[in-house]
């Protein structure tokens, strides 16, 4: 087992030369954070782009419909079908503008590998996008990005990951009142994943005034309404025709997601046990959009209880807290008290990693393989 995970601990120790620079710089009173994100961000670049096609589930899929483009004319490139396995036993809906990708890449990059590495490129660019704007301390999101799992998720759902990426890219655009570059950015998540439309949505919500009790109660009815699921819906679904029924009665025997969920809760929880209550007032003042995210994290975690389909909602939210915690630990007045609550959340999450390597392959990502060994 410790080989099949070893070229993730690799990466795990790559990534603390960019954290210590950034510790050195700190002591000289300059700071180094944008250089070490990009170091940060190539070195996970590298990995996901020279993954071979058995790691994560997915990669395969994209690799095989990436391969039809080129006999595809610009007139079908929207309506033709297509088929993710040579056999053409089923087929896949590809949105828009990711097919747009596939035949713009497919005309001077044949290969299939390059499918990969342009996926691998535009999660990255984003995600650096996204940490160098919004997180306070880069490097602490990338291990949490790492270490939580997010990394090797998007290694498996390179559709959904560029989506969500552009949702978060786009939260600027609500701060600062904008709403036409807002939806513009988000229909672009959409022409590449439909779930991103969920994202429409929360321009009239995240800015509202929310409570950290409102994430408990929110989240607590919804652990109440999963367990309570099961019962009622089978009730209601014998009111309804078997083509419904089949889809609302479908509920989720695995315990992974609800694991995860209940780990970001208590992170979120062990922070705000780190601070004082005039430290949390200013939070739930300052932070609307990561409270409302948090609550609605974990409140489809709780519903996951029942409902299968709630899991995958709490995946489009569930990144968000890679920006949460580090924003969430500026509010911490106290440097010597933030600092051993960084050092204690990032070992929290590295334990929390190596023993969900040992017990779980993270949407089929080992063991790893470089494409050029395959």
């Amino acid at each position: 087992m410790i080989e099949k995970m070893s070229v993730y601990l690799v990466l795990c120790l790559l990534l603390a030369y960019p954290a210590r620079l950034c510790v050195l710089a700190r002591r000289q009173g300059r700071s180094a954070q944008r250089v070490a994100l990009a170091m940060s961000c190539v070195v996970l670049w590298f990995f996901m782009a020279m993954r071979a096609q058995t790691v994560g589930v997915d990669t395969k899929y994209y690799v095989c419909i990436y391969q039809q483009f080129p006999q595809i004319s610009w007139k079908e490139l929207f309506t033709a079908q297509l088929y993710p396995t040579p056999r053409r036993t089923w087929e896949l809906d590809l949105e828009p503008g990711y097919r747009l990708l596939n035949k713009l890449l497919s005309i001077y990059l044949p290969a299939p590998q390059w499918i990969t590495v342009a996926n691998s490129a535009l999660i990255i660019a984003l995600l650096y996008r996204w940490l160098r704007r919004e997180s306070p301390n880069a490097m602490l999101s990338i291990w949490l990005y790492l270490t939580l799992g997010v990394y090797q998720t998007e290694m498996n759902v390179a559709r959904n990951a560029i989506a969500i990426l552009l949702g978060y890219t786009a939260f600027h655009w609500i701060k600062e009142r904008k709403l036409a570059p807002y939806f513009l950015q988000i229909l672009m998540a959409i022409s590449f994943h439909k779930s991103a439309v969920v994202f429409l949505p929360l321009y009239w919500l995240v800015n509202r005034r929310w409570k950290y009790r409102h994430v408990l109660y929110c989240t607590m009815a919804a652990c109440i309404l999963g367990a309570a699921y099961p019962v009622v819906a089978g009730r209601v679904a014998n009111l309804l025709p078997y083509a419904l029924a089949k889809y609302f009665t479908k509920s989720n025997s695995r315990m992974e997601s609800i694991a995860v969920g209940a780990f970001y809760a208590l992170l979120v929880a062990f922070v705000l046990y780190k601070m004082t209550p005039e430290e949390c007032k200013r939070l739930e003042s300052k932070e609307p959009q990561g409270l409302f995210l948090t609550m609605a994290t974990l409140s489809l975690y709780g519903l996951n209880l029942g409902l299968a389909s709630a899991a995958r909602m709490a995946a489009l939210f569930g990144p968000y807290l890679i920006v949460l915690l580090p924003r969430m630990l500026e509010y911490i007045n106290c440097p010597r008290r933030r600092a051993a609550t960084i050092q204690w959340l990032a070992v929290a999450a590295g334990l929390q990693y190596v023993l969900r390597l040992l017990i779980n392959n993270i949407g089929g990502t080992m063991p790893y393989q470089f494409f050029w060994a395959a």
